[in-house]
């Protein structure tokens, strides 16, 4: 895999076809030790007051080549013109057409690199890339050759080495008494260029810049899985299985959006308090797109009893019961049911309810359940395998999804959460970048706990300058008894504070785990490093780092 410089995209590209191409670049295994810059300016340009080239390939064996990236929808006029059309049907024209800019930034660079006496004897090549599109025009001034369109999919080492190739076709028919061996630069020679044209430094991105590329990332991954959704409208009762971080919950919202679009009568219930509130925040009152209800399902059986939550005066396992008495015979059911972490709200009493609260009951009418029944069933002394047996008892015909891509998770987090989970690569995709490494700290007694905790709050607030509101402290302990409770910044900052089980369902750009006394409980602890979307600080015993070498390392 490429070394790609800089290591991340800068959040303020917007092209989303130079993203793409970053990404192929960085993933290609044929791209192994090649370096490619990004976006690199071009202070003296051949024909501009500043130019820039959108990607330079440095590929020992093979040379260095210009590229030039174009998006979206490509004319060119009888004129000559070229015009753009973004994806929001924004047209850009230019006199100047991508073959001519990748030439003559290649001719800058070459400039450039002569009055540095360097590389006279390598090969150059340009190309033009169109990763939007199938382009098949023909032209006196490019070759096809030179091309790389949605046909060539993500194959970009692929192409780099055909272009290579023509290019050294074009200087052995132009200069046939040349040696070949000149025109190869090797992985030293290419470091040195590297070096040259980007500087011997590596400034690191700041955390709060890898929070807004990862926030970038996963929306535009929570994309991808949207495709599931073809599969609700197709089927009215849909299982959708899969670990932490695969877009259940993304997905559970656009159900909820299309369904009431469709003029359905719709619920949406969760089991978790927090999560509930925070559901209900994605819809608007004032917008014409809210279910008729929104939030957690034991909310709704208070609802539904005419009793206050906080002075329940039964059982929580008589409330199904009570709430089924309380129904009017003119009650309006449900047209369709939607449950996000449903392994919670598995049992017969809440089945039986459900079951009355939908039109057309759990067999024949429309559902949508999205959980992880291996890893998250928290609440439920029940192997995943009950659970969905007893869904399957009140409904036998239903389509079970199963979720693989990780959105949510940086890599370096990612593979410790499938560690924990003991889940294979077929099992469990991971669709991010590394991100940062997750920063474990020891402490041996709860003073040196709480004073980690405070070097770390202060680092995050006021050397980062994280957004409070992308914080969050989790612990497996109640408040009173955690470290948090005797550390002032965690006041004074007002960083929220939850314990892991309240936290289920939820997410945070930086999550702080804190009173990790032992890993024993993998269930808990999957729940509460998987929360964490970029950036992961784990407070842990001496005890706890001991199992925790055992567990990733073997015995050490």
């Amino acid at each position: 895999m490429a070394r790609m410089i800089p290591s991340h995209i800068d959040p303020s590209v917007k092209s989303s076809a130079e993203r793409k191409i970053f990404e192929w670049f960085e993933n290609d295994k044929e791209t192994a030790d090649w370096i490619i810059l990004h976006s690199l300016g071009l202070s003296e340009h051949t024909k501009l007051i500043f130019g820039e080239i959108d990607f330079l390939v440095i590929a020992p064996k093979f040379g260095i080549f210009v590229l030039e990236v174009k998006g979206g929808r490509i004319q060119r006029t009888s004129e000559g013109v070229w015009i753009y059309t973004d994806r929001s049907g924004k047209e850009n024209s230019k006199e100047r057409g991508p073959f001519d800019q990748a030439k003559e930034g290649m001719f800058s660079l070459l400039n450039y690199l002569k009055e540095h006496n360097v590389g006279d004897n390598w090969l150059y090549g340009y190309g033009v890339m169109f990763p939007d599109i199938e382009f098949e025009e023909q032209g006196p001034d490019f070759d096809k050759e030179q091309i790389f369109s949605a046909k060539d999919e993500k194959n970009v080492g692929r192409y780099i080495k055909k272009l290579a190739k023509y290019f050294q076709d074009k200087w052995n028919k132009k200069y046939p008494y040349q040696q070949l061996q000149k025109k190869i630069l090797d992985s030293k020679e290419a470091k040195k260029l590297a070096k040259l044209l980007r500087g011997e430094f590596d400034l690191p991105v700041t955390l709060k810049a890898q929070l807004v590329a990862g926030e970038s990332e996963t929306l535009r991954f929570t994309e991808e899985q949207y495709t599931f959704l073809d599969a609700l409208e197709d089927n009215p009762r849909c299982m959708l299985v899969g670990p932490a971080g695969t877009g259940k919950t993304m997905l559970a919202l656009e159900d909820v959006k299309r369904s009431i679009i469709a003029k359905k009568k719709v619920a949406l219930f969760c089991y978790n308090a927090n999560l509930g509130n925070w559901l209900k925040n994605q819809f608007s009152l004032q917008d014409d797109i809210y279910p008729d209800f929104v939030g957690t399902f034991h909310s709704y059986m208070c609802k539904i009893a005419g009793i206050s939550g906080n002075t329940l005066d039964t059982s929580w396992a008589d409330l199904p019961v009570k709430a089924m008495c309380s129904l009017p015979q003119s009650y309006i059911k449900f047209d369709k049911i939607i449950i996000d972490e449903i392994q919670d709200l598995i049992n017969e009493e809440y089945l039986d309810l459900l079951d009355t609260l939908l039109d057309k009951g759990l067999e024949r009418g429309c559902w949508t359940f999205l959980g992880d029944f291996r890893n998250q069933a928290i609440y439920s002394d029940y192997t995943s395998e009950q659970l969905i047996e007893m869904v399957e008892k009140k409904s036998p015909a239903f389509v079970k999804l199963r979720l693989k891509n990780n959105c949510r998770n940086t890599k370096n987090i990612g593979k410790v959460v499938q560690k924990i989970a003991k889940m294979t690569d077929n099992e469990y995709k991971i669709m991010k970048n590394d991100g940062d490494t997750i920063d474990y700290r020891t402490f041996e007694n709860l003073e040196q706990e709480a004073y980690i905790l405070k070097l770390i709050i202060q680092h995050l607030m006021i050397k980062e300058r994280i957004p409070v509101e992308d914080i969050a402290i989790l612990a497996p302990v109640k408040y009173e008894n955690s470290v948090v409770s005797v550390v002032d910044e965690v006041k004074n900052y007002k960083i929220p504070f939850y314990t892991i089980q309240s936290f289920k369902g939820l997410e945070k750009s930086v999550i702080i785990l804190t009173d990790i006394d032992n890993y024993q409980n993998d269930k808990l602890l999957y729940v509460g490093i998987s929360r964490a979307k970029d950036k992961l600080y784990v407070l842990e015993s001496i005890n706890a780092r001991q199992q925790r070498f055992q567990l990733f390392f073997g015995d050490v």
